[in-house]
C-alpha cells in the first residue's frame, strides 16, 4: 500500500496537467527516476519504456533505467513476456517490482518495464502509462494501483 512519503511527510496535492486532451501526472520510481505518465481510466496496470528500448516509440521519451534501482527486482520467467495493445498503440515488456511515489505517497509496486512500444507512442507527450481502471484490467496481483491503495 501507499503511505506519506515519511512520517513527517504531510500527502501533497499530486498536480494534474491537462496538455493535448489528456491528464499528466508525476511519478518517482525506484531511486528517484522520474517519469511523467498519462493518466488512463481504461487500462488498469503502470508501464514505463525502458532505456534499453530502441523502438521509435521510445524515442524522446524519459526511460527506466532498472538496473540503477538497488532495490528494484524483475518479477521472473512468468511475467517476462507481457504485451499490452491501447486503442492507439501496443507494447511489451516484463514485471518489475519497485518504490513507486505518486503525490508524496509511496509504496512497493509493481508495473510493467516496456521494451518495446509501437510507433504511435513517438508522437504522445508523455513517458508513461498510469492505468487508474479496475484492479481486474491488471496483468496480475499487485500491477493495480488502485487495487494497492
Amino acid at each position: 500500500p501507499l503511505a506519506p512519503a515519511s512520517s513527517n511527510a504531510s500527502l501533497r496535492t499530486q498536480t494534474l496537467q491537462y496538455k493535448r486532451h489528456v491528464f499528466l501526472c508525476r511519478i518517482d520510481l525506484g531511486d528517484g527516476q522520474e517519469v511523467t505518465a498519462l493518466v488512463d481510466t481504461g487500462s488498469g496496470n503502470l508501464v514505463v519504456p525502458s532505456d534499453a528500448c530502441t523502438a521509435r516509440g521510445c524515442q524522446g521519451h524519459g526511460r527506466f533505467r532498472p538496473q540503477d534501482d538497488s532495490d528494484g527486482r524483475f518479477l521472473g520467467p512468468g511475467l517476462s513476456d507481457i504485451s499490452l495493445s491501447y486503442a492507439s498503440g501496443r507494447l511489451g515488456g516484463s514485471g518489475f517490482e519497485t518504490k513507486v511515489c505518486l503525490g508524496g505517497a509511496c509504496g512497493r509496486g509493481r508495473l510493467i518495464v516496456a521494451a518495446f512500444e509501437s510507433d504511435d507512442f513517438e508522437r504522445y507527450p508523455f513517458d508513461a502509462v498510469l492505468g487508474l481502471g479496475l484492479p481486474r484490467q491488471a496483468v496480475g496481483e499487485g500491477f493495480n494501483l488502485v487495487g494497492e491503495l
